[in-house]
């Protein structure tokens, strides 16, 4: 796709024409063009973003060089460069005047960061390349989660957040929140932002539900509330649970078919379907989600014979890639239990008759 784009370009002069073959010379002596780590020539995506007069334009501080700039940033491995800045969807949602709270664990409930004009995201950093400057702050017995983290922050990948909240129950995230706040990250100055940091009890007794309440009303619905007029009322936690269980419903349905002998959806296709959930507003997928699991139910099943069938347990696993490979290998992902997975994340919240929708 990239050599297509350069082949087809119509240079504008010379030196335009002299750089298209440099870069066509470079893509056929080197695998690692689009890698930050070949440091002879590498690819990067920039953009100039006017408004429609072209009277201004749009420049992004750079926090390590300390100087306005273009937007733009590493490719990191992806060959189709325009995936390398915020999806489409958030920018969507974002043009649409939501307030976006990013986050950066499971632990963290969802729903609440759903509520009324905001939408919840949850921080990843697909196709990360060197994290030398993250490392730096953080040491290097951090994990390369955490680190790849504050590297995408530091790049200034999450700018279209509008608060940050963090679980203390992760030491590294811990770290790497902290590090996001003391670097200044991805406040860019404005007052409203606020980065908070959510003890996360250990058990699910009557002692941790009550910890884990004063904890959401402390860090996610006053802050939301006081900074940016978010409702936080029982009605809007009860429209937020039914949005993630309406979520959860399609992905659990969707998930069965893999238990099929012959299955009608890949674990491939699963896993981006459900990574979805987690890092594009809901209320914009929702819809494709249900025609997907229509379509599903409709197809044909694949005659592709797998020699095993997995479960994949683990942590952050946020690449769909490693899907591809185990499938690529001829084993087939079943099941399975992890951060930006169908579980225990994707699971409907039942709220009690009798009981506000926070208790």
């Amino acid at each position: 796709m990239l050599r297509e784009h350069i082949t087809d370009y119509e240079p504008y002069n010379e030196q335009e024409m002299r750089d298209r073959q440099i870069m066509l010379r470079i893509m056929d002596s080197c695998d690692d063009y689009l890698l930050r780590s070949n440091e002879t020539a590498h690819f990067t995506a920039s953009a100039w973003v006017v408004n429609h007069d072209r009277s201004k334009v749009l420049l992004i501080h750079h926090n390590i060089y300390n100087a306005w700039t273009w937007t733009g940033g590493h490719a990191d491995g992806e060959e189709d460069l325009l995936q390398t800045a915020n999806n489409e969807l958030i920018a969507k949602a974002k043009e649409e005047g939501k307030v976006c709270a990013a986050f950066l664990c499971e632990n963290i409930p969802e729903p609440l960061l759903n509520l009324g004009n905001a939408f919840g995201i949850r921080l990843f950093a697909p196709n990360t390349g060197s994290m030398d400057i993250a490392t730096y702050y953080m040491t290097s017995f951090l994990c390369e989660t955490s680190r790849a983290l504050l590297e995408r922050a530091i790049e200034g990948g999450y700018n279209f957040a509008d608060c940050l909240i963090t679980p203390d129950g992760c030491t590294m995230m811990n770290r790497c929140g902290e590090n996001m706040e003391l670097l200044h990250t991805m406040d860019g100055g404005d007052s409203k932002f606020f980065y908070e940091y959510m003890e996360i009890p250990l058990k699910a007794d009557d002692n941790g539900v009550d910890l884990m309440k004063l904890q959401c009303q402390n860090h996610i619905l006053t802050p939301l509330a006081e900074n940016y007029g978010i409702d936080t009322s029982d009605a809007a936690i009860r429209a937020a649970v039914k949005e993630h269980n309406e979520i959860c419903e399609i992905i659990q349905a969707i998930g069965q078919f893999r238990k099929d002998d012959k299955p009608r959806v890949t674990a491939y296709e699963f896993h981006v379907l459900t990574l979805a959930t987690y890092v594009a507003p809901k209320y914009l997928i929702v819809d494709k989600l249900r025609e997907t699991l229509e379509e599903i139910k409709t197809r044909e099943p694949d005659n592709k014979s797998y020699r095993a069938r997995l479960a994949l347990v683990g942590s952050e696993i946020d690449d769909s890639g490693v899907i591809k490979l185990i499938e690529d290998c001829g084993a087939y992902v079943c099941v399975d239990r992890y951060c930006f997975g169908s579980f225990p994340s994707r699971e409907q919240i039942e709220i009690k008759e009798g009981e506000t929708a926070f208790d």
